[in-house]
């Protein structure tokens, strides 16, 4: 880990609407090299993503044609919403999904991560 940079190395997600979005990605390529993270931009089915709304998120998480990493991005961003919104319990339920969908994706194995902060 850069030792300036405590999410050097880190996949981290931005969320974004079609609006924002090729501004975003010139950003982020910025960052990527700038600070050593490796940044994944969700671009969500709406013009502005400040008109998202918890409500506007469960909806389009029922969208059976959503690709399995945007449903998991998407979980997130409804956890995060509803955090923000001080609505822990439903908030939680997002975020239990959107781990149980990574999980599905991409299985959890303890010697990898103690390998991974040894090496760190």
């Amino acid at each position: 880990m850069n030792a300036t940079n405590r999410y050097a190395g880190e996949q981290i997600l931005f969320i974004t609407g079609r609006l924002a979005a090729p501004a975003l990605q010139d950003m982020l390529e910025e960052l990527r090299s700038e600070f050593d993270i490796q940044p994944v931009m969700q671009v969500m089915p709406i013009t502005v993503a400040a008109l998202m709304t918890p409500a506007w998120i469960a909806r389009h998480l029922q969208m059976p044609e959503l690709q399995p990493q945007d449903r998991i991005n998407m979980q997130f961003a409804a956890g995060k919403a509803l955090e923000d919104r001080q609505q822990f319990e439903e908030s939680f339920r997002h975020y239990a999904e959107g781990n149980r969908l990574r999980l599905e994706r991409k299985p959890y194995h303890y010697g990898e991560l103690v390998d991974h902060v040894r090496r760190s």
